[in-house]
Order: C-alpha cells, then structure tokens, then sequence
C-alpha cells in the first residue's frame, strides 16, 4: 500500500480541491517519485521527513504553519547530516538518496509552504 501526498489549498477539507500545481525549473529530480503535477510519492521520504522533521504523513491532513515548520527544518539540515537519519530508518528510505534528490525535496517543501499550500495524505 502507497503513501501518495497532495499539495492543495489551505484549510480546505480533504479531498475536496484539486492539487496546486507548481512549475519548477529545473523540474523535480525526474527519475524520482516526486513530480511536479502536485503530487509525491510519500512513501519513499516518510522515515526521512519524520527524522529530520519530527512530523509524520500519516495524518489525512498538514496545515501550511506546519508546511512551513517542516520546510523550514528541512532547508536547516545539510545533505549530509541525512545519512545519519538514514542509517536508522527503515530501507525504504535507505542510503539511495542522491543529493539532488534531497535538494529538490527541500526546494518542494519550500515553494509549496510560501504558496500557502496544505498536505493531503491518501493511504
């Protein structure tokens, strides 16, 4: 079973608000799971972003104050302090993590937090 996120408008009950769809260039880390269409697949980053963020997808819903906690720690946590999380995290976030990889999940986080935008999760 997936863990697939939406990004869509604040405060705007689940399900109900087609994602917001972002343009990146250069584009999100294309041979990854996260695209720019509104939408990433959670699943690979949840022991990641739980690590490094302390907040967990497994929720229907994240507010954008708390988008903008997460991108806020994300962008305070270097490339390289990630191995350590990765190191204790279950192998679906394991070592395959490139760096360019984490540089546009930061980059993501960001853009989706100054944009107002919430976290929906279906799972």
């Amino acid at each position: 079973m997936g863990l697939d996120t939406y990004w869509t408008p604040n405060g705007s009950p689940p399900g109900t608000e087609d994602p917001i769809v972002l343009e990146f260039d250069p584009p999100l880390f294309p041979d990854a799971y996260v695209f720019d269409d509104g939408w990433f697949r959670a699943q690979e980053y949840v022991d990641l972003l739980f690590a490094v963020t302390e907040t967990s997808l497994y929720v229907p819903t994240i507010p954008n104050n708390q988008i903008r906690e997460m991108a806020a720690e994300l962008d305070g946590t270097p490339y390289e302090e990630t191995a350590r999380h990765r190191a204790f995290a279950p192998t679906n976030s394991g070592p395959t993590l490139t760096r360019r990889e984490y540089e546009d999940l930061r980059r993501m986080f960001r853009a989706y937090a100054d944009a107002g935008a919430q976290l929906e999760t279906s799972f």
